[in-house]
Parts: C-alpha cells; sequence; structure tokens
C-alpha cells in the first residue's frame, strides 16, 4: 500500500515538472493580456504625437492585431542594442522593425508574415556639386551621417567596410539632429529610409532592401502562436492590408534620383528618342497641333524630357498593330502606352517601364439585359488599347472579342445585339456619353480592377534608356501627376457661344428645353431604379471573383438551412493549397487571377441551385442543396478536387500544378447549426492539409 501511495506521489510529481517546463510552450491568455512592445526613437513608423498617442504604421498595424488576439501594449523605447538584450532576456515580448538575418534569429522568433518592407538609400543635397553621379565611390573624402543604434547605422557601417569607402561617420542622436547637421552642412549625405525623403533631397543611391518584421522573444513562444493566428485571419479577411497600409504611409511620388555616370553618359551621347503613337486615341494620346503626341502620354513625355534632357522625336501611327510593327523593325524606340505586363510586353520584343498611369474600364451594355462575365460571353473592344484583350482574359477566361475602331461602332453594337456588351477605357466612355445619350443602354465601371499602363522601350535600345525613364517617372510628385490628369481628361466639350445660340433659336430652344426636362425626371426615375438594383447587387457580390461575398454567402446558407431544415445538404470548406507561396513567388495580380480562376472552376462544378461564396483571401464555401444520397455528395466532392488539380499557365513557357483540400459537413434533419457546420467543416480541411492536400474529408 505504501509502495502504491509512493508511486502516485512520484508520478504526480514528474506530471508537475513536465507542465512546468512544457508551460512557456502553450498559447498565452490572448484576452486582457499585456504584452511590452519595444521600438526605437525616431522611427518614421512609430512614433508618439503631441497628445501621448502612438502613430504610425506599426502602430495601426498593432492595433489591427488587438483586435483578433485581446492584447493590450505596454511600448518601451531604447536603443538598438538594449533592446535586443531586452528582447533576448524576455524583459520585452515583441520588437519593432526587425530584419530577418541569422545573427537574429540567434535571439529571437520571426512570424510567418512580415510587417513591411523598407528601402534605405544615402540622400544628398540636390545642388551639392560632390555628387556628379550615382556612384558611392562619391562619398570619399566626405561625412556621412545616421541615426546612433539604429538598424541603418549598421547599414553603413557594413557598406563603408565592404567597399572600403574612404569617409567619415558622423553619427546623430535622434532624427532632428541629424536633418539639423544635413541642413546645417555639417554632413555631406544621410542615410535614411525612401519613404522619408522629401522633394528638397536626392537620393544617391538605395543601400538595402529588407523586409521587416515584429521579432518575438524566444521566452514567450506563445505570444509567438497567438501572433501568427491574429496575422493570419487579418490576411484571410483582407488579403491586401499590408500592401495597402504601405501605400497609405509610403509616399512613393516625388523622389529625386542621381543618374548614373554611364545613364549621363547616354544622355550627353543619344540620338533623339523616336517615340511611336497612336494619331486618334484620346484622351491617352493623339496628334496635336504642334505635331507632337498631345494628351495624357504626350504630357508625361514632355515632363521626362525636361527633367531627364533626353530628346523625342514622334511618330504617328493609325493603329496598334502599326504601332508594334515599327518596334519590331526598329522603326521606333519606344511605344507611348502599353498595358503594363510583361509576358504581354515580351511577345513584342519590349521592356516596360514604371507604370505611369491607372486605366478604368467602364461596361456598356442594353439596360434590359443582366449580364455574367464568368460566362462565355461577347464584347466589343476598340481597337486601340493595346493589351486590353489580354488583361480581360486573364480575369474571364472565357470571354470572346469583337473589335472596332471607334466608340461609336463598340456602343452600336451592343444596341443591335451584334455584342453582349462593349468594355472601354472609363475616360473615352466618360467624354462620349457627356456628347450622346441613349435611353437603351447604361455604362458602369462594373471591373473590379484597373490596367496598369506604361511605356514599351525596343529591347535593342541601351539598358540605361530604361533605368532613366523610369528614375524620371519615380522622380514626378503627386501634385504633377494629378495636374497632367486634370489638364487632359477634364474638357470643355461645348464650343457654342451660349447667347447666340439662345438669341438665334429661341423659341424652338425653349420648346426643347421643356421636353428635356420632362425626359430628364422620367431618366432620374428610370436610372435610380436601375442603381438601387445595381446597389443591391454589388453589395452581395465578392468584387474580385463575381460570386458571393462573405456575407452574402453566410446569410444565404443560414435562411436556406432555416427553410429546409430536413433536407441532406452538404456544407464545403475549399482551400487552394500552397496559395501564399504562389502569391509571394509571383506577386498578387497572379494571385489575383488564380483566385479568380478558383473561384471559376467551383462555380462550373456545382449547379446554379447551390449557394457559392468566398470567405475571403483564397479560402470558399459552398452549400450543396437537394441532396438524395451521401454518395451523391461523395461524387461532387471527388469532382471537385479533380476539377482543382489543374496546370495554370503563369507565362508562355511556365505553369503551376494548382491543388486544394476540401472540409465536407453534412446536414441532415437539421443535426448542426450554421456555426457548426462551418467549424467542422473547417477542422475536416486542416485534417486534410496536415494529411498532404490535395484532397477532401467527409463527416456525418
Amino acid at each position: 500500500m505504501k509502495k502504491s501511495v509512493r508511486g502516485i506521489i512520484i508520478f504526480f510529481l514528474c506530471f508537475m515538472q513536465i507542465a512546468f517546463l512544457l508551460s512557456p510552450a502553450l498559447p498565452v491568455s490572448a484576452k486582457g493580456t499585456t504584452v511590452r512592445v519595444g521600438y526605437y526613437p525616431d522611427d518614421a513608423f512609430f512614433y508618439k504625437d503631441k497628445s501621448g498617442v502612438y502613430q504610425g504604421l506599426y502602430a495601426e498595424y498593432l492595433y489591427s492585431i488587438s483586435q483578433y488576439t485581446g492584447w493590450e501594449y505596454d511600448f518601451v523605447s531604447g536603443s538598438q542594442e538594449n533592446l535586443l538584450h531586452m528582447l533576448s532576456d524576455g524583459s520585452i515580448d515583441m520588437l519593432l522593425n526587425v530584419s530577418y538575418t541569422p545573427e537574429n534569429r540567434a535571439f529571437c522568433y520571426f512570424p510567418d508574415y512580415p510587417i513591411t518592407m523598407q528601402q534605405l538609400c544615402v540622400v544628398v543635397r540636390p545642388d551639392d556639386p560632390g555628387f556628379p553621379d550615382s556612384s558611392l565611390s562619391n562619398l570619399n573624402g566626405k561625412k556621412v551621417g545616421s541615426i546612433i543604434g539604429t538598424y541603418s547605422e549598421s547599414v553603413l557601417l557594413e557598406l563603408i567596410n565592404k567597399k572600403k569607402l574612404d569617409c567619415t561617420y558622423s553619427p546623430s542622436t535622434s532624427y532632428k539632429n541629424l536633418m539639423y547637421a544635413f541642413t546645417a552642412g555639417s554632413v555631406d549625405a544621410i542615410v535614411l529610409n525612401v519613404s522619408d525623403v522629401d522633394e528638397s533631397q536626392k537620393i544617391l543611391s538605395i543601400i538595402d532592401i529588407s523586409e521587416l518584421y515584429l521579432a518575438v522573444s524566444k521566452l514567450k513562444p506563445g505570444i509567438l502562436q497567438n501572433l501568427n493566428k491574429a496575422m493570419r485571419d487579418l490576411y484571410l479577411n483582407y488579403p491586401y492590408y499590408n500592401s495597402d497600409l504601405y501605400k497609405k504611409y509610403v509616399d512613393s511620388d516625388g523622389k529625386n534620383y542621381i543618374f548614373s555616370m554611364e545613364e549621363l553618359k547616354y544622355i550627353e551621347e543619344a540620338a533623339p528618342i523616336r517615340v511611336v503613337y497612336l494619331k486618334k486615341n484620346n484622351p491617352f494620346e493623339y496628334f496635336d497641333r504642334q505635331r507632337k503626341c498631345g494628351g495624357i502620354t504626350g504630357a508625361y513625355l514632355s515632363a521626362i524630357a525636361a527633367k531627364s534632357n533626353l530628346s523625342f522625336t514622334y511618330i504617328a501611327a493609325d493603329n496598334y498593330k502599326e504601332a508594334l510593327d515599327m518596334i519590331e523593325e526598329d522603326k521606333a524606340d519606344i511605344i507611348a502606352s502599353i498595358y503594363s505586363d510583361k509576358v504581354f510586353a515580351n511577345t513584342y520584343s519590349l521592356h516596360i517601364t514604371d507604370q505611369y498611369y491607372n486605366m478604368g474600364l467602364s461596361i456598356i451594355r442594353k439596360n434590359s439585359t443582366s449580364l455574367n462575365l464568368h460566362t462565355p460571353v461577347t464584347v466589343s473592344l476598340i481597337k486601340n488599347v493595346a493589351g486590353m484583350d489580354s488583361y480581360l482574359l486573364k480575369l474571364y477566361p472565357d470571354m470572346k472579342f469583337e473589335y472596332y475602331d471607334t466608340i461609336e461602332e463598340c456602343v452600336a453594337s451592343v444596341r443591335k445585339e451584334d455584342t453582349e456588351a462593349a468594355i472601354l477605357p472609363s475616360e473615352m466612355s466618360n467624354i462620349f456619353l457627356q456628347q450622346h445619350y441613349y435611353s437603351d443602354i447604361v455604362s458602369s465601371s462594373g471591373l473590379p480592377m484597373t490596367i496598369p499602363i506604361s511605356m514599351g522601350v525596343n529591347k535593342n535600345m541601351p539598358k540605361e534608356l530604361l533605368s532613366i525613364l523610369n528614375q524620371t517617372l519615380k522622380s514626378m510628385s503627386a501634385a504633377e501627376k494629378e495636374a497632367i490628369l486634370l489638364e487632359n481628361i477634364v474638357q470643355t466639350t461645348y464650343t457654342v457661344s451660349l447667347k447666340s445660340m439662345l438669341s438665334a433659336n429661341f423659341i424652338p430652344l425653349l420648346i426643347i428645353l421643356l421636353s428635356l426636362t420632362l425626359l430628364v425626371i422620367a431618366a432620374i426615375i428610370f436610372r435610380n431604379k436601375i442603381r438601387y438594383n445595381k446597389v443591391l447587387t454589388v453589395s452581395q457580390t465578392d468584387q474580385l471573383t463575381g460570386i458571393l461575398n462573405k456575407t452574402s454567402a453566410e446569410n444565404h446558407i443560414r435562411r436556406y438551412l432555416k427553410s429546409k431544415p430536413h433536407e441532406m445538404c452538404a456544407l464545403y470548406i475549399i482551400d487552394i493549397d500552397h496559395f501564399k507561396s504562389v502569391n509571394d513567388t509571383y506577386g498578387h495580380k497572379e494571385g489575383d487571377a488564380i483566385i479568380q480562376d478558383t473561384a471559376r472552376v467551383i462555380y462550373e462544378t456545382f449547379t446554379e441551385r447551390d449557394i457559392i461564396g468566398r470567405m475571403g483571401g483564397d479560402e470558399f464555401i459552398v452549400l450543396q442543396t437537394r441532396c438524395s444520397s451521401l454518395q451523391v455528395i461523395k461524387n461532387k466532392a471527388e469532382k471537385l478536387i479533380g476539377n482543382l488539380r489543374r496546370s495554370y499557365p503563369i507565362s508562355a513557357s511556365e505553369s503551376y500544378l494548382l491543388t486544394a483540400s476540401v472540409g465536407v459537413m453534412v446536414y441532415n434533419n437539421g443535426n448542426y447549426s450554421y456555426e457548426e457546420m462551418v467549424e467542422k467543416a473547417d477542422k475536416l480541411l486542416y485534417q486534410v492539409k496536415k494529411a498532404g492536400r490535395n484532397d477532401y474529408k467527409l463527416s456525418i
């Protein structure tokens, strides 16, 4: 008996010791937990305003995370050395603004996702003759400043050592002191984040590009687990949260770069650059009275010439085929505007510049017809928009095209029902519809994205030309770009004197005015009804894929289950395998195209009576209705897995094998609530993920 009691006590003590040792690895209690966060002083992305409130990109990110974790924050400021030591010994739980390096990995955990990225650059005064070009060797004999104890300092010191630069390092204790020294001339150059550079400074060279993380102490793995889960949930609900946040706080316009020695030599020796453009592509480009390229692209080219000292000659073409042929035959060096897609441009032996304009798209259709772009549909396009068809096929692979020379012909084809809709640049269609009115058609900007527009550079041209164009485009401020758009899009469409027209045609115009007033009232009533129906549809639709959004799908499924409590149904939760890897490798645009293609496959696999929606990110939900047996559900699940396993073309020479994982929960005679079905289907989905993906798991 004594031995048994002793054995129980020993077992209990061993269990308690193991539990104590493992306790740091367990997740922390999220709600009400105070997390200590370290930050560097003078961080442009995290600072305290005059009211004592923390502001900036990092602050907004942390408060977004707290919505999922319930955390409260205690912020601690210090030097890089002190904060890294505090993170290592657990005095702080997390540290902002940490780069992913082998050295840092030794004493901290990194979450699965970065917060943002930064570009560090060497900045000089624009009037300093000591920097004739962008070579870092110009720093020899100069004083270079940075903020002591920051990542910028470590990058600068490593650069000086690696490049063996003969310059003097002049550290400052704060951003304010650094800028004072630079403005006063005490230092010749400083290291800043590109986001902090203003129009009064010039960028000598980019010296570091890195992703920045919210590092976690190795003594707090539970915090890491909760942080990863919160980040994942955040990105599922808002796939572009990081990029949108970066755009909100980082102004990429108005950055002035110093040209390299090779670029300056090219500018000095280059013959006038031959630019081919379209004669009639208003408001983007057209043949103006000075026999040059007018419109938006013409204004950008004039700005580039003024900023870079490049010289341009202009060649007018009747259509895009003629313009592209001139590039291929080396009769032109640049095409003024083209769809910003490297694969598309490569087919015409072109390199593309950074995009300089986002072209909106409008759909014109008969008001008596509905339109589903995810089904085979024939649309009319204007010939003079290079790459629009390639762009649309990425979104809607079943779409067919009829090409016309003018907007009038595109609209006429819709009114005659030769095509089901016309898709046109919004700027063109707006100007056209200001001057024409048709009671039988409606126009709406119903497409989810805009077409990015760039300039195309002949591949035979020296690489310096592309670099000069890109750097000059980056130097244009937001105000300059807005002025170009206002000048070329806001146009006066009436040239007849109103006074003379009234005096010559007073009585007929009065009759017309009264008639028009009645027509306008009728049109407003009619259009309001159409707008109400459109707003209702848009509010229920996922803008990227065209299927139901998360809220609408949930409401539809709830109502259906409530109205059919005794019917056998099946709830599917679908997740694209390795989507993050595809997104990181090929970019958000390709990721969007894959999500759209997956929605199409799911839509075609199920029937019109089934409810199909997108939960967010790469996750979808489907309710299969009117299931006569369990075998019918299994057959559908197997068919779905087979359809989702497909080779997706990334480019003309490269494809990617896409698969998906699926959790299926069967509903029969009201056995589960909606929440229970979603929870159980989600667990089945992750069982499939753990088992190797590309499969489904079903439960009753």
